[in-house]
């Protein structure tokens, strides 16, 4: 995924229909940061007060990022280039809080793979 200088771009996970919950993984282009946004995940959990904002420095060759996005139940891992990681949790208070959304203006999607992963018991 990338997009023109000056964007930002990403990925919204455990998404509500009407984005009133989501959790934005995303890439600041200006700034030269990825970064998590749970401001609007939901926090049907007494483990983490405070949702906010997390980021840190990551630069991009040929501005093009590659995410691979693990989510299973309240914890996400995102690992950025095969360099840098983010791991969060997120407790959505919705049960329709399941969906994924790409967003930038102006970015380009080269190829997308997702897979559901089963029950550890299956």
């Amino acid at each position: 995924m990338g997009g023109p200088a000056g964007d930002t771009f990403g990925l919204d996970v455990l998404r509500s229909p009407g984005d009133e919950e989501r959790t934005r993984l995303f890439y600041d282009a200006p700034a030269g940061q990825l970064g998590v946004d749970r401001t609007r995940s939901g926090n049907n959990s007494s483990v983490d007060a405070n949702p906010g904002i997390q980021k840190g420095p990551l630069t991009l060759s040929d501005g093009e990022l590659s995410l691979d996005v693990f989510l299973d139940r309240s914890m996400i891992e995102a690992y950025a280039n095969a360099h840098k990681s983010i791991t969060t949790h997120a407790y959505p208070f919705r049960q329709d809080s399941l969906g994924l959304r790409l967003f930038g203006d102006g970015s380009v999607v080269k190829s997308m793979t997702i897979w559901k992963m089963g029950n550890l018991t299956d």
